[in-house]
């Protein structure tokens, strides 16, 4: 189960589609596989309510960045409401990555850096950490 409560099995179907869009033979099927996997998250978020874990998977398949924006604060303030370390770190995470690389949101992108540094410190994972000191060197343009 997910740390918000979405099934071993539900989640294993999430991670199948994902792969499946990533080892897709074009672009053409890729589409078709992520249409596939976000009718999917929506048929689980009918089925389990918005949970982070959710709203940051479909954020990481939509093409409209305002939406994504939205969906991944919405999934922080999800987590956070929740108390839930473990989605606080991968939507912190999330965020980040999000910012960094938007030059004239480099205040959102600091702010973001600094709560994901935190959130590593109450709950270490190597490989958001690993990926959390890529980014701050991006970050400080280096």
């Amino acid at each position: 189960m997910t740390p918000d409560g979405v099934t071993v099995e539900d989640w294993e179907r999430v991670k199948e589609y994902a792969l499946e869009i990533v080892n897709a033979s074009d672009e053409v099927v890729a589409i078709a596989r992520t249409k596939r996997l976000l009718s999917y998250l929506e048929l689980l978020s009918d089925k389990y309510g918005a949970l982070p874990s959710l709203m940051v998977t479909r954020a990481d398949y939509i093409e409209d960045e305002q939406e994504r924006e939205l969906l991944y604060l919405s999934a922080y303030d999800v987590a956070a409401s929740r108390a839930d370390a473990l989605n606080c770190v991968n939507v912190a995470h999330s965020l980040a990555e999000f910012y960094v690389p938007r030059f004239e949101r480099r205040d959102e992108a600091g702010k973001w850096l600094a709560q994901l540094k935190a959130h590593l410190e109450e709950h270490h994972d190597e490989h958001i950490g690993a990926a959390y000191r890529r980014l701050l060197r991006e970050f400080h343009g280096s």
